[in-house]
């Protein structure tokens, strides 16, 4: 299954089971310095071509023969 965990900043999360919780985000005022920080669940996000059923694998492989989006979904791969 392809996705990728909102938690991007952590490195050992490499599958759904392990995106679980929550990560720190700062809020960052008008230079780019933080302020404060937030507390935001972990959520399992899964692109828009993916292989987990049958009509979004097909249209994927359409993409993909077709020559269009196939380095994204190879980077994702």
């Amino acid at each position: 299954m392809l996705g990728t965990c909102s938690d991007l900043d952590d490195g050992n999360i490499v599958d759904k089971a392990g995106c679980v919780g929550k990560y720190k985000v700062d809020i960052l005022d008008f230079n780019g310095d933080p302020i404060d920080f937030e507390m935001v669940d972990r959520e399992w996000i899964v692109p828009s071509n993916n292989y987990d059923n049958v009509l979004e694998s097909m249209s994927t492989f359409f993409e993909i023969s077709t020559l269009e989006m196939w380095p994204d979904m190879m980077f994702l791969a």
